[in-house]
């Protein structure tokens, strides 16, 4: 059999007409003569991965248009794309209404020009996929609801997701700038803000003979979602728009920020949410954040989630402010996850149900990572029974206890957070300290290396403010110091290691 290296030029060049993008490197690995024979083409793909790799487009600039032409243009470019942020997705761009028959004439030209434009990616989208026909012009017909949404998501969005078969990540941040009035509708409509997420899901979720979901190689490997509104409280993503995101079949994170869920319709939608015959199995998610994610119905959704994510291990809860929160600390605690995080509203403690802390603490199992919300702020006997009714008469030496015996075993990171509208003064964070200390020396969480407490300086901030001189901070050094004896390391605002920092990082791994 003739070595590669005997084979004509001609001949070896034109096997890479028979391999997608993916196989051209091992392909040039093999054969020295290839790599010498196609530099420019590794040189290619060693620029497409430098620069596309990791991409940010707006259609505020220009910069999502030109993305589009040039990943059209150069399959091996779109290739490298792995993750792809989208900002101003929703702002239109249209210009007013012409009212002379030239600018009408020159209207409709411009129509005709992105009518064959749209037609030229869709077949470059069919060439690439391996579908067959009928699921693409089944593809084409769904994804043409531009009156739902607008000829911009049609034109540019959609396809750009579709062009990208190796994506790994995508961004979506909608942001409200200056546009027009499309089809009719108002601005203010919630309409263009649901049609995003409908388009992109409709797109995704094709029936073949009603037996399975065909994905499009973009979104069938797709492994982070995340999704903020920027105009929160004013228009918002619903719940049955946002749930078929956790069906991805590759999906590992999905990542909510500033979404509020309030209205009766959405707490129906909730009501009513049902998972695909073919997905029964359950979701492939492994982490979710939610970021000042809001509203009433936030509680039912998560419950719902949580019946079809059976390999959940990390659940963030950032900043949110909504009821029933114990309840979904109860059944989190259940799923023996590694990583749970809630970090509440200032402002919002007494009036939304936070005392979940003590009464769930006990129930979580396997945490690896835990925030304890509010251990400071409910410190006080006095303040502590107009939020937890069924403890106010235990003395604070009591309520440390229940602390010290409730935190779970197996917690490595404990996080003190302080985040209601009362702060502490230093002799209450003072016996906070002491209770950590107690922690440490009971030996109850053999695994315990970390604990983060920036509200320990907050308070010392505030005294320096108020007296007009510095604490000398003792108790915090000799608790500093006692528990490092023990084997944890304790970080306040002073050091380098600060619960941000911490969880930025934590994040960013996911």
């Amino acid at each position: 059999m003739a070595s590669l290296s005997s084979l004509p030029v001609e001949l070896v060049l034109r096997i890479y007409d028979f391999l997608d993008p993916g196989s051209h490197l091992d392909f040039s690995l093999i054969s020295k003569y290839l790599a010498h024979c196609s530099q420019d083409l590794l040189k290619h793909h060693r620029h497409c991965y430098a620069q596309y790799r990791m991409l940010q487009a707006s259609t505020h600039d220009g910069t999502l248009q030109a993305l589009l032409q040039t990943l059209v243009k150069d399959e091996i470019a779109a290739w490298h794309v792995r993750r792809l942020e989208l900002t101003h997705v929703l702002e239109t761009k249209w210009s007013a209404s012409p009212t002379t028959a030239a600018s009408q004439d020159g209207l409709e030209k411009t129509a005709e020009k992105d009518r064959l434009w749209t037609d030229r990616v869709w077949a470059t989208i069919a060439s690439r996929a391996q579908y067959s026909s009928e699921a693409y012009e089944s593809l084409a017909q769904i994804a043409s609801i531009e009156v739902e949404a607008s000829a911009l998501l049609h034109k540019q969005f959609i396809p750009l997701i579709g062009l990208c078969p190796k994506l790994r990540a995508l961004q979506t941040v909608p942001e409200r700038g200056r546009s027009y009035q499309v089809d009719d509708y108002p601005e203010d409509s919630d309409r263009p803000v649901a049609a995003l997420s409908l388009t992109l899901l409709s797109l995704a979720m094709i029936e073949d003979h009603g037996s399975a979901t065909i994905w499009p190689g973009a979104l069938r490997g797709l492994r982070r979602v995340s999704i903020a509104d920027h105009r929160a409280n004013v228009h918002s993503y619903s719940p049955s728009t946002i749930l078929p995101f956790f069906m991805l079949p590759a999906i590992e994170t999905v990542h909510l920020s500033t979404i509020a869920w309030d209205t009766a319709q959405q707490k129906l939608e909730c009501q009513r949410m049902f998972w695909p015959e073919d997905r029964k199995s359950g979701s492939t998610v492994q982490n979710i954040i939610f970021e000042h994610v809001n509203g009433r119905c936030v509680s039912e959704f998560i419950d719902h989630l949580l019946r079809y994510t059976p390999q959940l291990s990390t659940a963030v809860f950032n900043g949110c402010n909504f009821p029933g929160v114990d309840k979904v600390v109860r059944k989190l605690g259940r799923r023996k996850l590694e990583t749970l995080i809630f970090r509440g509203d200032a402002g919002s403690v007494a009036n939304n149900g936070w005392s979940f802390t003590w009464d769930c603490l006990e129930a979580l199992n396997d945490v690896r990572v835990l925030t304890v919300d509010m251990l400071a702020t409910i410190a006080s006997s006095t303040r502590r029974s107009e939020i937890e009714q069924r403890y106010k008469d235990e003395t604070q030496e009591q309520f440390f206890d229940r602390f010290v015996n409730s935190v779970p075993k197996t917690v490595e990171v404990l996080i003190i957070q302080e985040a209601g509208p009362q702060r502490l003064n230093d002799d209450e964070m003072e016996k906070v300290a002491e209770a950590l200390v107690r922690l440490v020396k009971a030996g109850r969480c053999p695994k315990l290396t970390t604990i983060y407490a920036d509200n320990f300086e907050f308070a010392m901030r505030r005294q320096r403010c108020a007296w007009g001189r510095y604490t000398d901070g003792g108790w915090l050094r000799t608790a500093k110091e006692t528990i490092k004896q023990h084997g944890v390391t304790m970080y306040n605002q002073d050091d380098a290691g600060t619960t941000d920092a911490y969880l930025e990082a934590l994040l960013q791994d996911m």
